[in-house]
């Protein structure tokens, strides 16, 4: 049996199939966002329409206009989602896109120190900021004026007094964003105070060292963490400054040193009560320039860190060392303190301790503990 159907059918069947993909072919698409802003859109309006004259409509769709922008010609709206398909068969229409959220990018230190395992999601997400906790930076000083700090950083002593803290080196600018930058650190809303006992070629004599740290004891204001990304041979002058911080209630991290040997064999490293730190690279690996045994406490990030730098407020660099993994642990502490979780170097480097991630150090060395620093 054969289906006759005759020819003005036919024909009206062509033309309602033609009517149909052109009618789908004219709508304006729909581009979604990776991570959407609730009800929000941006119309893009045909560049031959009268972007006043599409706006008047928006009213009676239950539209309402946020933005009107001048480097398209388009809007920003406000509708539910049943609405939007109203827009898409307007002729004035040549795209709709989903409002989306962007992030600023974070650094690989930071990014790392707030998940267990690889890889990165590109995020920082810790519980606290710092706000209420004090860190002194011993170190070459600091560029107090450097967009990261925003105001927050100030002078506290300096071996040249007429100095004033200025940070001719970048050393000790890059170790203050680490633990406490806006964009490039962890404690971000810490205060920050520049203890000079490096000079401009980032060399200093213990004598100034022990200087900084007394001055800290003496006069620097609590919750408060000391960082110290410096080290050289054994003193027990430099010892005995570090201890008298701690017994005085500040939280005190230190770089292992870059000799990929035993940290027990540098000043102030070797500190048993300090939290002394070795630097690890982005795939979790000790860095093969880090020292490494039983006074090395925790690993935590310093190959290829980018921080702020002292060459003007805007300036960043990219620097390796365990001078730049110490101010993370630098930043974490300033993050409990600020919290109330922790109060001193004894109960803070217990936390930082017992949160730490294990197993997860390629190759630590011979009697490193396996810890990776965490918050979270």
């Amino acid at each position: 049996m054969y289906l006759f159907i005759p020819d003005f059918t036919m024909r009206v069947l062509i033309i309602s199939l033609l009517v149909a993909v052109a009618s789908a072919a004219s709508l304006a698409p729909i581009y979604k966002a990776r991570d959407p802003v609730e009800n929000s859109y941006l119309v893009k309006i045909k560049d031959d329409q009268n972007i006043d004259q599409f706006v008047k409509k928006l009213p009676a769709l239950r539209m309402s206009v946020t933005k009107r922008y001048k480097s398209f010609n388009g809007i920003a709206i406000t509708a539910l989602p049943e609405y939007i398909s109203m827009l898409q068969h307007m002729p004035e229409v040549e795209y709709i896109e989903q409002d989306g959220i962007y992030k600023t990018s974070v650094e690989w230190g930071c990014d790392r120190i707030d998940q267990r395992n690889l890889p990165l999601d590109g995020a920082m997400n810790i519980y606290g900021d710092g706000s209420g906790a004090h860190v002194y930076i011993i170190d070459t000083g600091l560029r107090h004026t450097h967009q990261e700090y925003q105001g927050r950083a100030s002078y506290f002593w300096d071996f040249d007094v007429a100095n004033g803290g200025d940070d001719c080196n970048g050393h000790g600018t890059h170790c203050g964003g680490t633990a406490a930058g806006i964009s490039v650190g962890i404690a971000t809303s810490a205060s920050l105070y520049s203890v000079r006992v490096l000079n401009c070629i980032g060399a200093g004599t213990t004598a100034n060292i022990v200087a900084g740290c007394d001055a800290v004891t003496d006069g620097g204001t609590q919750p408060g963490v000391a960082s110290m990304s410096l080290g050289g041979g054994e003193s027990l002058a430099m010892d005995s400054a570090v201890e008298r911080m701690i017994a005085a209630g500040y939280t005190v991290s230190i770089a292992a040193g870059n000799d990929d040997a035993l940290a027990c064999n540098t000043s102030p490293a070797r500190v048993e009560a300090a939290l002394t730190v070795g630097a690890t690279e982005s795939n979790d690996q000790r860095a093969p320039y880090s020292n490494f045994g039983g006074c090395v406490d925790i690993f935590a990030p310093g190959s290829d860190v980018r921080s702020s730098y002292n060459t003007d407020d805007s300036a960043y660099a990219v620097l390796s060392g365990t001078s730049m993994a110490c101010p993370h642990v630098t930043g974490v502490a300033a993050v409990h303190l600020g919290a109330g979780t922790c109060s001193n170097n004894a109960a803070c480097r217990n936390k930082i301790l017992a949160d730490a991630t294990t197993g997860v150090v390629g190759n630590p060395g011979i009697g490193s503990p396996n810890l990776l620093l965490y918050c979270a």
